[in-house]
């Protein structure tokens, strides 16, 4: 909503115009957006999960752990470096 006041020969303000613009699908193309890269997020940690049961490595993995940490905006609970919740 935007407004502007008009005016008259005196300058004087006699009312305001106002301008409504429906936002609802810009909205809703957001909300999907959001939860489109929740999903994304979580493929990517469950893939990630899946890799490391099936390759285990026994060193400090930076794509796991930033996989939990990404996990943790998602609600699923993150994991810390040493693998404690």
């Amino acid at each position: 909503m935007t407004g502007a006041p008009i005016l008259n020969q005196n300058r004087e303000i006699v009312g305001v115009a106002i301008v409504f613009r429906d936002v609802t699908q810009r909205r809703q193309t957001e909300q999907t957006l959001r939860a489109s890269e929740r999903l994304t997020l979580a493929g990517r940690l469950s893939a990630t999960i899946a890799h490391e049961i099936r390759n285990p490595r026994y060193r400090y993995q930076p794509d796991l752990l930033a996989a939990a940490r990404a996990s943790s905006k998602l609600g699923i609970g993150a994991l810390s470096a040493d693998g404690q919740r």
